[in-house]
């Protein structure tokens, strides 16, 4: 997939670079954003 101006896009924003740490380091991660059909519908330290 591509990620663009005027696409819709699932994905998620983490606290660090997945693909550049060891893989028992990833639980050790937290959700910076989460973004659904487009939208932003988590953001860490955003209130609800």
């Amino acid at each position: 997939g591509q990620i663009a101006p005027g696409m819709l896009a699932d994905l998620v924003v983490h606290s660090r670079d997945l693909l550049s740490i060891k893989p028992q380091e990833i639980l050790q991660t937290e959700a910076v954003m989460t973004i659904f059909d487009g939208k932003v519908i988590y953001e860490r330290g955003a209130r609800n």
